[in-house]
């Protein structure tokens, strides 16, 4: 089971043994990599109804990964969690050019910074790691990968990562092997 909200998590973990995993999202990332925890996707809904501060990115320090590891056995995380990128702005607009000139900005006018040390630090509170979403389309992959996927995938594996979401499951598995 798994949820971007947590006081269902703590519900179920009451009532269950089933697998529980801690989801992280954000609005967006900025031109230094840095997520952006805005509405509506930069916190969990539970703690906006109930005056909870905390951003998904609260939930990735070292006391938020104590935090969950209380109550689930693992966090899926959007995948600028794990391997950010950056991306070029000329004009100084605040937003991203389109360095392919293909007419349109994407993850391909994007480039990777170093990863995160996300998921060293969760697997040493016993925490599994998956990220989302892998796609095969040239579009949804950072220049740095050259529009084959499976380098993507190779990246994150290489990284530690324990599991993906990925509308191209076909892909995925062949990645790592």
């Amino acid at each position: 089971m798994q949820s971007f909200e947590v006081s269902n998590l703590q519900y179920i973990r009451k009532k269950s043994t089933v697998k529980l995993v801690q989801l992280f999202d954000a609005y967006d990332v900025d031109k230094n990599g840095k997520l952006i925890m805005e509405a509506p996707n930069g916190q969990p809904y539970d703690f906006v109804v109930s005056g909870d501060r905390r951003t998904y990115n609260d939930l990735a320090t070292d006391a938020g990964l104590d935090f969950i590891k209380t109550y689930a056995d693992g966090i899926g995380v959007w995948k600028p969690f794990v391997q950010p990128y950056t991306f070029t702005d000329v004009n100084n607009d605040g937003k991203a050019d389109d360095i392919n000139n293909d007419g349109q900005v994407n993850d391909a006018d994007f480039t990777k910074l170093p990863p995160t040390d996300l998921i060293p630090r969760a697997h040493s509170r016993k925490l599994l790691v998956h990220a989302y979403t892998f796609r095969n389309e040239p579009r949804r992959l950072l220049k740095d990968y050259k529009n084959d996927p499976a380098a993507e995938y190779r990246n994150f594996y290489a990284l530690g990562i324990d599991g993906v979401f990925s509308d191209f499951p076909v892909t995925a598995v062949m990645a790592r092997q």
